[in-house]
């Protein structure tokens, strides 16, 4: 998504972009838990071997990470050909 965007715009949407993720999660931590998660529970004992067996959170992890080296990598595109001059 980054890439399409920095193509359509400049690299000036990068900003933007980070921005905009910011200003989502600041909302998404405003919202109101569900009733369900609000009781009180019995604390259970969760290990770090549990969650490399799931599958969705190694995937949820992969997909995070990458999205974050994608990021990376046009932002320093971006910073070699408008700065350097190198592409």
């Amino acid at each position: 998504m980054v890439r399409f965007l920095t193509s359509l715009f400049t690299e000036g949407a990068v900003i933007y972009l980070l921005f905009g993720g910011i200003v989502v999660i600041l909302l998404s931590s405003l919202a109101k838990l569900p009733q369900s998660m609000s009781d009180t529970r019995v604390q259970e004992k969760l290990s770090c071997r549990g969650l490399l067996k799931s599958r969705k959170f190694v995937w949820t992890m992969v997909v995070l990470i990458q999205g974050a080296h994608a990021s990376y990598y046009n932002y320093g595109v971006l910073y070699l050909k408008v700065y350097i001059g190198v592409i």
